[in-house]
């Protein structure tokens, strides 16, 4: 079962067009794009198993920092 960040460990990166709650672990649970009233991308703070999620983390041991990966 995935889990989220409390509410309180997130800030909100944004524009005027749209706003993006970003975890202090660097993940972004949602998004909607290309402006706030539009479609969510990733809906992770609403669903923590099936929302989907977008995360930068460095690979431990990894001499070229970070790579995508897939965690299905």
């Amino acid at each position: 079962m995935g889990s989220f960040a409390p509410i309180s460990e997130y800030g909100i990166i944004g524009s005027l067009e749209t706003c993006v709650p970003v975890s202090t672990d660097a993940a972004i649970d949602w998004v909607c794009f290309p402006s706030v009233n539009s479609s969510s991308l990733f809906a992770a703070i609403l669903d923590a198993d099936r929302g989907g999620e977008f995360t930068i983390s460095r690979i431990e041991g990894d001499p070229y920092g970070c790579r995508p990966r897939n965690r299905n």
